[in-house]
């Protein structure tokens, strides 16, 4: 074949290529190949044309011959294309960075080999070559854009802020860009800016699923819970395979007290992510107790369910016996060694434990650390971060440390490490402290609760051994920053003012039900109701609307958006009678009342969740405070504050009252604590032999 007839047969094939006619093409640059098989450009096109019909292994061959023939840029990045499709990522790098070499200015070339840093998490790779391809061509605001996302990756939200605007200097309005700037400025903080630029995303590119999440992942940090959902599932309906969106469905419907669909949504991330769905059916499993929507014996079932799926337990393990006068080990596993209701109650058990006889660990699964984690660590005889650390890495390091009591304080709330529990690294297994269920992971010996939880008749079943430590299940140390005790205002001639100041996850229309009777019994009262939920308008609109729909004007309701802590036990001064949640009781919401000199109504239930409140009122020798059902909640609630005097009674020296009792005895309790550890390990070392 002629140069003049391969000439003109590489133009027809180009002609059919572009036509969309690639068998035809394909034939005539194999006749090319077959006269001449070094023609590089019939080689290289065969080789393209190939990719375009997704062949990348017919591809390969086809472009190193080319190579071989000639080195060009081009054809290196063809063979990029192949090899990465392949699944080939690290000689895909090499295929570019030989392009780069060969012609330093080819923009596509640093562009593609940023791509490939990114995947696999080389983000200052990524960032260099942006730089070069920015530099190349600084009019391109994909460039920009994508340099800006890398760097949100880099965990530098400065710098992603600074080459977002870039782009958006080239091209405004480009919605990529500004979903990276509004990511950027929520990473500074900027919450109301970050939902700005989100918008602007969303509303330039409705169908962005990403750009959706993310918005709501800004309304969510600004307490923005209605919209945020609404987001999250027009994300989710638009991208069905991720599960992120989902995940913050459920978290912004339990927000709302949408109980039943944020679980539906837990359960279809679930199904979304595999990988992920342990901690998401984590999720699920401790919001159903919050409500009354799911009966006693799915929750316990769905507790099995999990149990047995992502923490099947090994055999107890034969130990040599521990020597004489060794101290007892114990480890604490927690992902919330910083402030926190857990750190309240358990800082208090670490100060107090006999060092004599026992030595303490923590592990710790700590994201933020502040004042009250440097307090724990110094508290620790050892102390382990376990970020980094898988499951079975997790137990390996538990059994290294030759930890006799392994004690979970996280059940299934965000962030626990129950699978590393199921691997038996311990002598013994406790679950304490922020879990009120069973785990569902047999490999845990002993649930720790508190006498009059399991007074009969008591149904609740667990896999773990309940086991009570006397009359309170926890301690509780008042912050410094308790302000002093006032009288309520209600015996000095003010209205009555009733208060919760919990989750709304956690009120349930039958506490709404009881809370409108209470206001009906008592003339010209009150209720003040505050939590993270009530910053939000329409969330605001709905809880007045269920008082009214109660026949209670919603001018005697008051809703607060949640502040600092200080400044919510300061508010109790401002309040007479708090009013508890049911079926899922306060815990350190009762006892900051308490101490704050409030008197708490409760109902008792029949669930260790549900007798929190009756054990705490218990210790504090208030037992008139606890209710058996409904009826009697809402009559305690109306006799006492129809009776200013006894009011005032109760009030008076309530701090002192607790203070002295069960509830702030750190040391007792401690020492109760220490004698369940040394029983249990009487027991399974029994056990064993």
């Amino acid at each position: 074949m002629s140069a003049v007839d391969a000439a003109e047969s590489l133009r027809l094939a180009t002609e059919h290529q572009r036509a969309g006619r690639l068998d035809e093409a394909d034939a005539i640059l194999r006749g090319v190949v077959e006269n001449e098989p070094t023609n590089a450009r019939a080689l290289f096109q065969l080789g393209v044309l190939a990719l375009e019909r997704r062949r990348p292994g017919d591809a390969e061959p086809l472009l190193r011959r080319t190579l071989a023939v000639t080195r060009l840029p081009v054809a290196c990045l063809a063979l990029a294309d192949a090899l990465e499709q392949l699944g080939r990522h690290a000689d895909a790098e090499e295929s570019l960075r030989e392009a780069v070499r060969l012609d330093p200015k080819l923009v596509a070339g640093w562009a593609r080999l940023a791509e490939l840093a990114t995947l696999r998490g080389a983000f200052d790779d990524a960032v260099w070559a942006l730089a070069i391809a920015t530099r190349l061509k600084p009019a391109d605001a994909r460039l920009w854009n994508n340099l800006a996302a890398v760097q949100l990756h880099a965990g530098r939200p400065l710098e992603a802020e600074v080459a977002a605007r870039k782009a958006l200097e080239i091209v405004p309005g480009h919605a990529q860009a500004h979903l990276n700037l509004g990511r950027a400025r929520g990473l500074q903080g900027d919450d109301e800016g970050a939902a700005a630029e989100l918008r602007v995303a969303v509303e330039n590119d409705p169908a962005s699923a990403e750009a959706r999440y993310w918005l709501g992942i800004a309304q969510s940090r600004a307490g923005l819970w209605t919209e945020a959902l609404g987001q999250f599932r027009q994300a989710a309906a638009l991208l069905p395979a991720w599960a992120d969106p989902l995940i913050g469905a459920g978290n912004a419907a339990a927000k709302l007290a949408r109980r039943v669909d944020a679980v539906e949504a837990f359960h279809e991330a679930a199904r979304r992510d595999p990988e992920g769905a342990m901690a998401i059916e984590s999720q699920a499993l401790f919001l159903m107790q919050y409500g009354d929507e799911f009966g006693a014996d799915a929750v316990h079932a769905a507790h099995l369910e999990w149990g047995r799926r992502h923490a099947a337990s090994s055999p107890r393990k034969a130990r040599p016996a521990r020597e004489a006068g060794r101290k007892i080990r114990v480890g604490y596993v927690s992902p919330r060694f910083q402030r926190s209701s857990m750190a309240f109650a358990l800082l208090p058990v670490l100060e107090n434990h006999d060092r004599a006889r026992f030595e303490i660990a923590c592990y710790a699964q700590v994201e933020e650390r502040d004042a009250t984690t440097q307090q724990m660590q110094s508290l620790a005889d050892a102390w382990r971060e376990t970020n980094a650390l898988d499951d079975a890495a997790l137990a390996a390091l538990v059994e290294a440390d030759h930890i006799d009591i392994l004690v979970d304080l996280a059940g299934h709330t965000p962030g626990n490490r129950l699978p590393a529990f199921a691997h038996r690294p311990a002598r013994a297994a406790v679950s304490w402290l922020d879990y009120f269920n069973t785990t569902g992971v047999e490999a845990i010996d002993v649930l720790v609760t508190d006498a009059a939880a399991l007074e009969a008749p008591f149904t609740q079943r667990f896999v773990e051994q309940p086991r009570s430590v006397g009359p309170v299940r926890y301690v509780y140390a008042a912050p410094v920053y308790a302000p002093p005790v006032s009288p309520p205002p209600a015996a000095l001639g003010a209205p009555v003012t009733f208060a919760s100041f919990a989750r709304l996850s956690k009120v349930t229309e039958a506490a709404f039900d009881a809370w409108a009777e209470v206001l009906k019994g008592v003339a010209g009262s009150r209720l003040l109701l505050k939590n993270d939920t009530l910053g939000d308008p329409a969330a605001r609109v709905a809880v007045a609307e269920a008082f009214t729909r109660r026949g209670i004007d919603a001018a005697r309701i008051e809703l607060r958006a949640q502040d600092s802590h200080e400044w919510m036990l300061r508010e109790l001064s401002g309040v007479d009678i708090v009013l508890d949640t049911f079926p899922y009781n306060g815990g350190i919401t009762t006892l900051e009342a308490l101490w704050m000199a409030r008197p708490v109504i409760t109902l008792r239930g029949e669930t260790l969740v549900g007798r929190q409140g009756a054990g705490i009122l218990r210790a504090a020798g208030l037992d008139e405070l606890v209710a058996p059902d409904r009826a009697g909640y809402v009559a305690r609630a109306v006799a006492l504050a129809n009776d200013r005097p006894r009011l005032l009674a109760l009030s008076t020296g309530l701090r002192e009252r607790v203070a002295a009792s069960p509830l702030c005895d750190a040391v007792t309790f401690t020492r109760s604590l220490e004698a369940l550890y040394e029983r249990l390990l009487v027991e399974v070392e029994g056990e064993v032999r």
